[in-house]
């Protein structure tokens, strides 16, 4: 499994490539384990129908990145999840994968937002 390295930072130069353009942008992508996703759902949904409904939006979510990724739109892909499954839907499209510790969404996010911009 690939780990995060650190990707890519905007120019701060103000060059035509600065910051406003979303070449430089990384897509972070942080899904919650696929078994415990979709709670608010449970009256509508069994676990096994939440668990696949988040598997879909996560995999489309990741299709629609890879596209724009291919287009030039956005520079990378990081998916940060305890999940093994959303890790392996995010291997699929190339995207760098962080294992996340999915006790404390914030910080996963703050960690995984750290190790994709170089300051």
């Amino acid at each position: 499994m690939e780990t995060a390295p650190a990707l890519l930072a905007p120019p701060r130069d103000g060059s035509p490539e600065g910051p406003a353009s979303l070449a430089h942008i990384v897509a972070l992508v942080p899904v919650r384990s696929l078994e415990r996703a979709k709670t608010r759902l449970a009256v509508a949904l069994d676990p096994e129908e939440r668990a696949a409904l988040a598997a879909g939006l996560t995999g489309r979510t990741l299709r629609v990145l890879d596209e724009a990724r291919a287009a030039g739109d956005v520079a990378a892909i990081v998916v940060a999840s305890d999940d093994p499954s959303a890790l392996a839907a995010g291997s699929t499209v190339g995207a760098t994968l962080l294992p996340a510790g999915g006790h404390d969404l914030v910080a996963d996010l703050r960690t995984a937002r750290e190790r994709a911009v170089v300051a």
